[in-house]
Order: structure tokens, then sequence, then C-alpha cells
């Protein structure tokens, strides 16, 4: 059993934008305090059961912060109430997109999320926004809300999701936007993806691969490069983690999920409705997917889905077939299963970035091996970035 857990809430899948992009199913349930505190209690029976030491709860939608700061409060009770006693260890993350962001927030956000807020920064941003405000206009938006949290005093990282017009620019305009322009210090590269692309291929967010490899090549050129030092102003995931993976840090940080082995032991995704699935891209997207709801079972029962033991066994299904030769399978383990099934329609297959994400595991090693960094010498290379 995994020592660490991770819970991925969707208390809510309302939402204050419309992002062409996003997979939520949209409606009006909330997760009532009733709820959430059965929702608790399982996880805290179960992690009791199984001897977790460390329980991550990620907190997303839909938009969070359409809850308010009084949900947050409450759950914060609650889950100190439940966990009174125990020696297991407790975090809470937060993913808001800050366009409801108001000092109201200071407080709950200060206590409970360390004084850190994860949002999301597409550029451009094709996909992201109001119905009718988009690109550049709503960056700048976003920028209000995200320099409005700075002011009191909170920590924003960004997740990026690229898009075909991002493998198009230049990687120093792209540095540029995020750290100089946007003031961001630590981001996450995503890839598209859709749920529905193995049925019609023509609306599909998936980008060719071997253009997204070239990017990320091209994007940690630059990044690394002494001239500039960009990787001393803003740490990147996953260039960051797989300079770890490479140099074999003895403190190494955590790759994506999407390489994070059999994500099925270690994740499990509640819902408005306290369904459990794999993540937040299947729990409430993709009901034939659930594990079961943790209103009428515990969790114990429902880590043994027949579901859950499927996808926890797919890594094993393409190993033979696809990923038993390649150098690489230690860091990806196949890849990322919702990316596999929105291509294909089946699990039952390798990651289809598998190309792009060859060719950026391929750089990052060339470059640990050509100047001889070892795991201590990178610790110390963190430490003082």
């Amino acid at each position: 059993m995994n020592s660490d857990l991770n819970i991925i809430m969707v208390p809510t899948t309302k939402c204050n934008l419309s992002c062409r992009h996003c997979f939520e199913e949209r409606s009006d349930r909330v997760m009532s305090p009733a709820e959430l505190q059965v929702v608790v209690q399982q996880v805290y029976e179960y992690s009791d059961k199984h001897n977790i030491d460390k329980i991550v709860f990620y907190w997303q939608g839909g938009e969070v912060l359409t809850l308010g700061p009084s949900w947050f409060e409450k759950m914060d009770e609650t889950v100190s109430q439940v966990f009174s006693g125990s020696t297991i260890r407790v975090r809470h993350r937060l993913q808001s997109n800050l366009i409801s962001y108001t000092t109201k927030w200071k407080p709950v956000i200060e206590k409970v999320f360390q004084n850190s807020i994860g949002s999301s920064l597409d550029y451009p941003s094709l996909y992201r926004g109001f119905p009718t405000i988009k690109g550049d206009q709503f960056n700048d938006i976003w920028l209000k809300y995200c320099d409005r949290a700075r002011a009191d005093g909170i920590d924003v990282s960004v997740i990026s999701v690229l898009n075909k017009a991002s493998l198009e620019m230049p990687p120093k305009d792209f540095l540029e936007f995020y750290s100089s322009r946007m003031g961001i210090s630590n981001m996450q590269l995503n890839f598209p993806f859709d749920l529905y692309s193995h049925v019609d291929t023509r609306k599909s967010y998936f980008l060719i691969p071997s253009e997204l490899g070239k990017f990320l090549v091209d994007l940690f050129d630059t990044w690394i490069d002494e001239c500039s030092a960009w990787y001393r102003r803003i740490h990147i995931n996953p260039f960051c983690e797989l300079i770890d993976v490479f140099s074999f840090a003895p403190r190494p940080s955590r790759c994506n999920c999407i390489w994070s082995g059999s994500c099925a032991d270690s994740f499990f995704s509640i819902g408005p409705d306290s369904s459990v699935g794999l993540c937040d891209c299947w729990v409430t997207s993709l009901p034939e997917f659930s594990f079961g709801n943790l209103q009428t079972q515990t969790l114990d029962e429902i880590s043994r889905s027949p579901v859950r033991n499927r996808l926890g066994q797919r890594i094993e299904s393409i190993i033979d077939s696809e990923c038993a030769d390649c150098p690489f399978l230690s860091i990806c383990f196949g890849g990322c299963i919702i990316r596999t099934y929105g291509r294909f329609g089946t699990i039952e297959s390798k990651d289809p970035y598998c190309e792009a994400y060859k060719a950026l595991f391929s750089r990052v090693q060339k470059y640990v091996r050509s100047v001889k960094i070892t795991g201590e010498i990178h610790e110390k290379t963190k430490r003082s970035a």
C-alpha cells in the first residue's frame, strides 16, 4: 500500500468561466456539509486501516471559489475534527481560476492552504475565458485578480495547457510571457486532450506528438541555457522534476501525475454527489467508470471496485504489446490513462503523446549526462535558485 494518498475533491462543477477545452459536466449540484462529513470520515477510516502516512486533498471544480469562504471554513473544521488525535498528516491544495477572488478569501487561504493557490493560464489563450472574452483580453483580466491575491500575500502558481498556437511561438516569447509579463515563478505544463476525439476527431484539442515534442525540447533548451538562466527565474514542471529523475536526486520532486505509474494505487477523486472515480477527468464526466459512492459504500469497499482494478492493471496489459523495450518505461509507465481513452476509446494502449514524451526524456537525459549533474549538485542548484 502506498503511504501517501491523494484525494481530488470536486465539491462543485459550477463555474464562472466558459472554457472550450473544459471536460467537466456542469451541474448545480454542490456537496452538502452532511455529505462532506461522511466523505471525510470514510477517507479517515480507509487511511487509518491502510496505514496511510499523509493525505493531500486537492480542492477544485468547476470553480471552487463559487462556494464561498464559509464553505471551506466548515470543511477545515470537519477535517480537523475527524482527524483529531490521528498521526496522519493532512495537507490541502487549492486550484482556482481566481476570477472570484476577493480579500475575504485571505484568512481561509492563509490558514488552510498555506497561503498558496494554483491557477490556470494559457498562452496564447485560445480556449480559456468568458464566452465573448478570451485571448490577451482575458489574460489581462486574470492578471488583475492574480495581483489582488498577491497583494494579500498569496503565492500563485499556474498550470499552462499548451495548444496549437503555443507550439508556434518562439520559446523565449513563451517564457517572457509567464516570467516577465505575468510574474510567474512556478508553473506546470499540461498537454491537452478531450474525452471523445476517438468518436469525432474534427473538434479534437489533441496536439500532433512530433510538434509537441519539438516544442518541449526547444523550450527546455531555452530554459536551461546559462546565457539567460531562465531556470533560475521560473520552475517548470516537468523540466525540474525530470532533471531530478535523471540525476538521481536524493529527494526527487514529483513528476506530473501522467507519469505516476499506476495512479489508481494512490489517487481517488470524489464528485459533488460523493461518487468516486480515478481523477477529476473521470469522476463527473464518465460515470461508466465510477468506482462507487461514499454515501452508500465505504472507501475500502470502493477501493476494490472492478473498474478501479481494471485501471490499476492497465500498465500490465500494455507492457508486452507496446512498452516493454522502452528505456523510459520506469519514468512514464505508459503515460496517462485518460488521454489514452480520449484518443483511442480504450485504456489498453499507451499514451498518444508517447513520441513527445520520449523526445523530452531523451533531451533531459542527454543534458544531465553532458554537464555531469549528480543528485547532490542538483539539490544545491535548486536551493540557490
